[in-house]
């Protein structure tokens, strides 16, 4: 189990930009369009991997659907005790009646269906289930081959042993009252051994394979090859956005205690999306993402990937290779369209040699196009035309605006705004500056006109952006952002993280726009 890069031979590797729990509705319902039974689909897989949570997820997307938990239909917990069963085990299921109810409910039946009680180790009661469109039949048992005759999509989601661990011994320890020592046998013998035995190889039968992390992340990792040219329709991503144009590195939004301010950030993202923004670039500098834990900054890029439709830049800069390989990981399960890197920004002047080690170390281990960041004013490592040769990259955010360094890049995006024309003219073919986060209407009007080699126009749009920013304070532009910010979107907080300083926005007047 949990092994990520293997894969039954009957199933291929595929990679998603969007949620799988929306790639797999969205599948069922083209698919099963025209059915006129009810449809069955089983999501399994060993315990403690986030099989409820999914089937939760996937039942809010599917229309007429419900969820029956085979939980419910084990044996009581006195029987398995006697005969020595775990739960993983078929005898300490009653199987025969998951079978008939999965038959009548197919044949638009209504069953009764028990109820398990925890706490009494048996069933504590009865519900009716009505037949519906869509019935999720998950747990363990649900992928198991006694019910491969009777299922019409199947699920199997895996994950590592110790995000099983973890759920499994929590559950047992706070729910059952179990000792630690005791929830840890049972894990190993549920788990490590009779899944292993009866329900491993439901992930060779499942239509699709899911892997659940340890934050219940859920990705959709490989498909059936015969199912492949239909999901290859739902997943095809020629439609995705290039990273060109306006880029806008998103801000992040913190309370007043300093925490992250999850409903801002979705608003602001959902208000940039409706005024035609399509790239954005998640935890880079006017993010803070100095000032960001792991966590947050993989919460930020999870919230993106759902939040907004166009494509997603993840920044994946961290002070040590090994933080960097994990965010590098995490960006790919978690729906990146690509990353951006800066040098490691301690050890300034570091060796060419080791600079083109540490890059080329990360670009061999993702999928993703990498973008190198140049920020030599924080790192106290510039970019170099030898770096740019020696490492594999899929082009650069330059904040230095060095345009030397054009020619030695496949695609050049110039971060902030001065010399937006003067790049363009000189093959750049992108610009990534703070102020649309609150003003994209004249760098979206400046991103068409360089497109359709509009110079005149594109003079005067730049021309008109220049004068702003001469009209504004000499603080960060950070803090400029939020207190616009503040003034555009309710309840948009102005806090910067330490060292930066929200006061300064006082001195800002946010009657004077750009328009």
């Amino acid at each position: 189990m949990a092994n990520r890069s293997t894969f039954p031979t009957s199933h291929t590797h595929v990679r998603t930009r969007h949620g799988a729990d929306e790639v797999i509705a969205s599948f069922l319902m083209r698919h099963f369009e025209t059915s006129a039974r009810p449809v069955i689909i089983a999501i399994g897989g060993p315990g403690g991997s986030g099989k409820t949570t999914f089937a939760d997820k996937l039942r809010n997307r599917l229309p007429s659907c419900g969820v029956i938990h085979l939980d419910n239909y084990k044996t009581s917990r006195s029987e398995r005790q006697m005969r020595g069963l775990a739960g993983p085990h078929p005898e300490a299921n009653r199987m025969d009646l998951v079978a008939e109810h999965i038959r009548k409910i197919k044949n638009g039946i209504s069953v009764t269906i028990p109820l398990y009680d925890s706490t009494t180790g048996d069933t504590g009661s009865f519900e009716e289930y009505l037949p519906r469109k869509f019935t999720i039949a998950e747990g363990e048992i649900s992928t198991y081959p006694q019910f491969r005759d009777l299922i019409d999509f199947s699920i199997f989601i895996d994950s590592d042993l110790m995000t099983q661990l973890s759920a499994r011994t929590g559950r047992d320890v706070k729910v059952l009252g179990h000792s630690m020592k005791k929830a840890i046998t049972t894990f190993l013998t549920s788990n490590l051994t009779d899944f292993t035995i009866y329900g491993a190889d439901g992930k060779q039968w499942a239509d699709v394979h899911l892997f659940c992390d340890s934050e219940y992340h859920y990705s959709l990792e490989a498909v059936k090859i015969t199912q492949l040219k239909e999901f290859g329709e739902i997943l095809d991503d020629s439609s995705v956005i290039s990273p060109e144009g306006l880029i806008v590195p998103v801000a992040t939004p913190f309370e007043k205690d300093l925490s992250l301010c999850q409903t801002a950030f979705i608003t602001h993202l959902s208000w940039l999306a409706s005024k035609g923004v399509n790239r954005i670039i998640i935890g880079g500098t006017t993010a803070e993402f100095f000032s960001l834990t792991f966590a947050e900054r993989m919460t930020l890029l999870k919230l993106a990937r759902e939040y907004f439709p166009g494509l997603v830049l993840f920044n994946i800069s961290a002070d040590s290779l090994a933080t960097v390989t994990e965010y590098a990981k995490r960006a790919l399960r978690y729906g990146a369209d690509a990353l951006m890197c800066l040098p490691p920004y301690y050890y300034a002047n570091a060796p060419v040699d080791g600079l083109i080690d540490f890059f080329s170390r990360i670009a061999e281990i993702s999928d993703l196009p990498l973008y190198l960041y140049n920020f030599p004013k924080h790192t106290g490592n510039p970019l170099t035309a030898e770096l740019l040769k020696r490492v594999p990259h899929a082009g650069i955010k330059d904040s230095a605006a060095d345009l030397t360094l054009i020619p030695h890049t496949p695609r050049y995006l110039l971060g902030g705004d001065s010399k937006i024309i003067e790049a363009y003219s000189q093959r750049a073919c992108g610009f990534i500056p703070g102020l649309p986060n609150v003003f994209p209407e004249p760098y979206l009007q400046l991103e068409d006109s360089l497109k359709a080699g509009d110079q005149s126009r594109s003079w005067k749009i730049a021309q008109r952006i220049s004068v702003f920013k001469k009209s504004l304070p000499a603080v960060s532009g950070i803090v400029v952002v939020k207190q616009y910010l503040n003034n555009y979107l309710d309840s948009y907080p102005v806090t910067v993280r330490p060292p930066l300083y929200s006061g300064a926005s006082a001195a800002i007047d946010p009657s004077i726009r750009l328009h």
